[in-house]
């Protein structure tokens, strides 16, 4: 008995987690910073219109249609910049953020990455495929 109480309680605890990763999209547009393509380089996203976005190792997040600023940050590796050797990891080799406008429609996924552009180190957020949300 004291079993079936502990699963029905965590079962209770994992309900809200599962059911908010099969969140209903209706309505809504989706920043999708996964699957970036060969020739851009991963960018990430540090904040919505204004508001920070906590690293989670989330690559893709609901908005609502219309206008929003974005920030974000580039890994420098894949730009041929030069990366930092005394920090480690991911951290070592993001770039300053920068920010841009974008604006989306419902029903849409905007796919983000980053451009190299100029000299080694620039760069800039580009969408670079729009697909319909399903």
């Amino acid at each position: 008995m004291k079993r079936l109480l502990i699963v029905v309680a965590w079962l209770a605890l994992a309900a809200p987690a599962v059911a908010g990763h099969h969140e209903n999209h209706e309505g809504k547009a989706m920043l999708d910073f996964g699957d970036t393509p060969a020739e851009l380089s991963d960018a990430y996203i540090v904040a919505i219109d204004g508001n920070p976005v906590e690293d989670t190792g989330q690559r893709q997040y609901l908005v609502d249609p219309g206008d929003h600023e974005i920030e974000v940050v580039a890994i420098l590796e894949h730009m041929g910049a030069a990366v930092d050797p005394i920090q480690s990891g991911r951290d070592a080799r993001k770039t300053a953020p920068q920010k841009t406008e974008i604006t989306v429609e419902a029903g849409k996924r905007y796919m983000i990455g980053a451009q190299a552009k100029g000299r080694k180190g620039d760069w800039e957020p580009v969408i670079y495929d729009e697909r319909k949300l399903k």
